[in-house]
């Protein structure tokens, strides 16, 4: 990791916006819904393909933005994990304000984790989690991030660039901040070391996907969620790329289809109560 010269460089919009492209997303369909989850310094974008991919198949799904993502990384950094765990609960409000009774959770990375999380705390229909860490990276200053915090307030990422947002190309590009914010990284330990306490309440139909050339979070983390939740449903798919974001890519779709066939599976249609007609979040 490196340091940031500068806290919003490279923003694709002026500061106080929400990114173009970068949106929650809704797409209303049956009365099976699901609640997408995007990652820690990312935005709803690489949770949109496969918010599509799903509602083409008849799901509702809606598309979380998490409080301080998809602005500058000041904003992210001026709020805790117990803000992004309220931005999943607000979708979730959303939903069920909205007349749906049957929901499914699906995050990528810290969504995944989110994910688990919301499922410890709500009656989900069915959680899935890709590519989630169950720990940060180990890396040789992460104990001095409480004092870091003061002196480097931002950690740049090593491969960063500028995202050209060509709406062609859009599957393939990947929108995120370009450096972790010192004290988000804080608050995303804490986060996790919370969301290990509450494994064993989650109980709802699991699947965990992660990619096998994964550099971000190892395929062991996935061993860890799995054998620590209470769920008596589990499922595991191992995706043979070499990304983190596996939901962006020209694979994307086996991913999709694996999220796809585990809904499928965990989610009775016979038990989805129909939605009023008209009534939208």
């Amino acid at each position: 990791m490196h340091t940031a010269s500068s806290s919003d460089s490279a923003t694709p919009t002026a500061a106080g916006h929400v990114w173009a492209w970068a949106e929650p997303f809704f797409f209303p369909r049956g009365p099976r819904a699901v609640l997408l989850i995007h990652g820690f310094t990312a935005t709803p974008q690489e949770m949109r393909f496969l918010g599509r991919y799903l509602a083409d198949r008849g799901y509702t799904a809606l598309g979380v933005r998490l409080a301080g993502h998809a602005t500058t990384p000041a904003a992210m950094a001026r709020t805790n994990w117990q803000d992004w765990a309220a931005s999943v609960e607000d979708g979730w409000h959303l939903l069920r304000g909205a007349g749906y009774r049957t929901i499914a959770v699906v995050g990528l990375s810290l969504g995944g984790a989110l994910a688990l999380y919301h499922a410890a705390r709500f009656p989900v229909a069915a959680v899935a989690a890709l590519a989630a860490p169950y720990r940060l990276p180990r890396h040789p200053l992460m104990p001095l991030l409480p004092v870091l915090r003061w002196v480097m307030p931002y950690w740049s990422k090593r491969f960063w660039r500028p995202p050209l947002v060509d709406p062609v190309r859009l599957p393939e590009v990947h929108l995120s901040y370009p450096a972790y914010p010192t004290r988000s990284l804080l608050q995303f330990r804490a986060f996790l070391t919370r969301l290990h306490r509450m494994l064993p309440r989650v109980t709802a139909p699991a699947l965990f996907v992660y990619a096998t050339g994964d550099s971000v979070v190892p395929v062991a983390h996935m061993h860890r969620y799995a054998q620590a939740i209470g769920s008596a449903h589990k499922e595991t798919v191992l995706q043979r790329v070499n990304r983190h974001v596996i939901t962006l890519g020209v694979h994307r779709e086996e991913v999709f289809q694996a999220v796809h066939a585990f809904l499928e599976r965990a989610l009775s249609p016979a038990e989805a109560e129909p939605v009023p007609p008209n009534h939208e979040p």
